[in-house]
């Protein structure tokens, strides 16, 4: 293979791969144990799934929660799908097995299923599709039956999904332009669905919603008349609405000590012209990051997984370009994508304010999906993508759950003054959930293979198994210590592919026991999609039988600066070690002024650190203390800070 060639690299079936140990089997455990519990008491406690039993006639009383909360529910099924795949429970497995039974009675007999329209307006469909979330909130739903199927082959909650796909195909494969949905998901549903069932009309339709994007007349006044038409379905659903408003949009969790100047007036034709919902223009023009980041990440992690599918190389260059703007021009330091509350989207390019950075979690997942998709079609030597799932998952993504998994950040700011604390749960639960599937899944993450070579994508400790009779033991010491030993057993002769990250300067690489190979460079400084683009995958060609491989990648401190344009950053820098961002906290720091703490990179040294229960992190100790940022906010109300002053910041920005 050359560089700069393409391999069609696949993932590793379902289940190939198991995570055991490590800071992401840690993880996982806790997901496993106590999130996804923790979250079914909370959709209990919150009537989420009541909602589901009114709808099939088990229980009588009144709705609870915004016309979307379905999709919570749903993707908390395809969490624990996912969970279950690799780790048996049998209390798990009961809880999933009472949700699919409660879907099989409130899925109405064509497969409809959405309890805002089924309790409050039976035999109401579509009614306000760019308004109230019916497609996306099936989406979900078909995802987890994708998900259960995967994980254990079993077809009950597939068939109820595919016959919701089925009058989803039914009723939008051909149809106006209006018929797209304001979230999008469902596409992301239908590609899946398609990929488990290889039936067509399931591509087509998700084909036919993204290609009708951009092309609404008239979209402003037709989005109106929804919003009114919205206005007065609420209205009518006279006492039932949740204790955090009626239903409607989720404005913002999290608020922070300054929002935008004039951000309601700069919302307006932000909404009216589409850009909101990525309507203002069609799919292969869709080269600029606008509007809210969770639709559009959701968007082009369709669009990738369609250029998979049909090989579309124009609409595969509109994907690059929009991944080169997003990370040169909108995504903060820690890889948290979407500056503005309101819309909870995209600013203006270097808009990226610390302080009332919004950064949504759900926003942050869809990046990881969306580079998951395109790193499986990246050329032999281009790990950009895979290198930013790593900076996300590591930070913008694990910022948003608590170490012990019951409380969550929906909002992630990059300064606050302590006016931001994590929540046991919100009025629009969407992150939790997301996250835990997302979390079971990172299996799938860690190794692609392709005829004749496997490709190391994430140093997580794990073992795979693959049907040519190749086996695979990882232990890394990732994100505290630069250390991975891979060994592979293999029938015959392999290539293998390791990423050697755009953070590391030098790297050792062992085959066997003898030196082969000395990788030095020095990363870049500033911020951006050069960083990211400097990750490579590099070569060992092994022969058969056992063979162990060794990489000791140098982990310094080290500084990041942002790039000049973001005005708020200039004269500081963001403090990382390896693949983590750190911050400075005021509990750990009492009586020092945050804004006018001066950093020296080199005089801060890396230390054990066991502030946080059943878990040792590395600290960064100098004449103050730092802490990953992925930890910040659980410990109560604290100022932090991820930008600081440093002598060395103004030459870089």
């Amino acid at each position: 293979m050359q560089r700069g060639e393409a391999i069609p690299w696949r993932e590793l079936p379902a289940g190939s791969t198991r995570i055991g140990g490590g800071y992401w089997g840690r993880r996982r455990a806790v997901n496993r144990d106590r999130a996804i519990f923790y979250q079914w008491e909370r959709y209990e406690a919150t009537g989420t799934i009541d909602n589901f039993r009114i709808a099939a006639g088990l229980k009588t009383g009144e709705r609870r929660g915004f016309f979307y909360s379905d999709s919570d529910l749903h993707k908390w099924a395809d969490a624990a799908s996912r969970i279950l795949r690799s780790d048996p429970s049998p209390r798990l497995e009961a809880l999933l097995g009472e949700y699919v039974g409660l879907m099989s009675r409130a899925q109405e007999p064509d497969g409809y299923l959405f309890t805002y329209n089924q309790i409050h307006f039976p035999g109401v469909r579509w009614k306000n599709l760019m308004i109230e979330h019916e497609l996306y909130c099936l989406g979900h739903f078909i995802e987890a039956g994708v998900s259960r199927f995967e994980a254990s082959g079993s077809r009950d909650l597939l068939d109820l999904s595919e016959r919701a796909a089925d009058l989803v195909v039914e009723n939008f494969r051909v149809a106006s332009n209006d018929r797209t949905s304001g979230h999008e998901e469902i596409e992301i549903a239908l590609l899946r669905l398609y990929r488990a069932t290889r039936t067509r009309e399931y591509l087509d339709t998700a084909t036919a919603l993204l290609e009708r994007r951009g092309r609404i007349r008239f979209f402003g006044p037709k989005l109106v008349a929804q919003l009114i038409s919205q206005a007065s379905r609420s209205k009518a659903v006279v006492g039932k609405r949740p204790a955090g408003g009626g239903p409607g949009f989720e404005l913002g969790e999290n608020l922070g000590r300054r929002e935008p100047p004039f951000i309601a007036l700069r919302s307006i034709p932000i909404f009216l012209g589409g850009s909101y919902q990525q309507q203002d223009r069609p799919l292969r023009a869709q080269v600029e990051p606008r509007g809210h980041a969770v639709r559009w990440s959701y968007l082009v992690t369709a669009a990738s997984m369609l250029c998979a599918e049909t090989g579309d190389d124009r609409l595969r260059a509109t994907l690059h370009e929009a991944w080169t703007a997003l990370v040169d021009r909108k995504m903060y330091v820690t890889g948290g994508i979407g500056a503005l509350p309101v819309i909870e989207g995209f600013g203006s390019p270097y808009e990226l304010d610390n302080a009332y950075s919004y950064s949504e979690t759900c926003a942050a997942i869809g990046s990881v999906l969306w580079n998951r998709e395109m790193s499986l079609s990246s050329p032999v030597d281009d790990a950009r993508h895979a290198d930013l799932v790593e900076w996300q998952l590591y930070n913008a993504a694990a910022v948003g759950i608590s170490p012990a998994g019951d409380e969550y950040f929906y909002r992630n700011p990059l300064a606050s003054d302590g006016d931001a604390a994590r929540r046991s749960w919100f009025a629009t639960p969407c992150c939790p959930s997301n996250l835990s599937r997302l979390w079971a899944d990172l299996d799938r993450f860690a190794i692609a293979r392709a005829e004749g070579a496997l490709r190391i994508d994430q140093y997580f400790t794990c073992s795979a198994r693959i049907a040519d009779g190749t086996a695979v033991a990882m232990e890394s010491g990732f994100p505290w210590k630069g250390e991975v030993a891979i060994s592979v057993e293999t029938p015959a002769p392999i290539r293998l592919y390791f990423r050697v990250p755009g953070w590391a300067g030098r790297c050792r690489v062992r085959l066997d026991g003898v030196e082969v190979l000395v990788i030095d460079r020095k990363p870049a400084r500033t911020f951006g999609a050069a960083r990211f683009a400097s990750a490579t995958y590099e070569m060992l060609a092994l022969e058969t039988g056992n063979r162990r491989v060794q990489l000791d990648f140098d982990m310094p401190v080290n500084f990041l600066g942002a790039d000049p344009k973001v005005r708020c950053d200039r004269g500081r820098v963001a403090i990382v070690r390896g693949p983590l961002v750190y911050c400075v906290e005021t509990v750990d720091n009492p009586g020092i002024d945050l804004d006018s703490l001066v950093v020296e990179p080199a005089a801060l040294r890396p230390e054990p650190d066991h502030t946080f229960p059943d878990e040792e992190i590395v600290a960064l100790v100098g004449l103050a203390k730092l802490i990953p940022y992925s930890y910040w906010g659980n410990r109560g109300r604290a100022a932090m800070r991820v930008f600081l002053r440093c002598d060395a910041g103004p030459r870089f920005g």
